[in-house]
Parts: structure tokens; C-alpha cells; sequence
């Protein structure tokens, strides 16, 4: 059985530190992603291997692409 997955990444939680954006698959919410590697990892876990962050249409990143994390981050 095929699945559609989406993934949407939020903007940053500036607030907090260290900022997070917060990662839901298919509108359902699954954790809090401090570093990229966190989204590839809530990406593999949702199905989404080997995929490109950045340029995949399954995900969505809203308030700034995979290169931005906060203003502090060194991103």
C-alpha cells in the first residue's frame, strides 16, 4: 500500500534557546527539530528516505528553508 506523506517544518520558535522548529507529518505533530539532521531523521522515521530536504514537494517549510534556524544559530 502506498502512502502519501507530508511533512510541514514551522518557522523557528525564537523565544526558546536553542530555537526549534516544530515538524508535523500528515498535520499530526511528531517532535520539535533543533538542526536539520532532526528532519531528516523525523523524515526517515515518517517513510521519506533518501530524499532532498530542500527540494522535495512532500515537504513544506514555512518562516525560512532548511538553512534557516534563528537568528543565533550560526545559520
Amino acid at each position: 500500500m502506498s502512502h502519501r506523506y507530508i511533512m510541514t517544518i514551522h518557522p523557528p520558535e525564537l523565544d526558546e534557546r536553542p530555537p526549534w522548529r516544530r515538524v508535523e507529518v500528515e498535520g499530526v505533530f511528531v517532535g520539535k527539530a533543533y538542526r536539520l539532521d532532526d528532519v531528516a531523521e523525523f523524515a526517515r522515521l515518517a517513510g521519506l528516505h533518501g530524499i532532498d530536504l530542500a527540494n522535495d514537494p512532500r515537504i513544506r517549510w514555512e518562516g525560512g528553508g532548511p538553512g534557516y534556524w534563528g537568528v543565533d544559530t550560526g545559520a
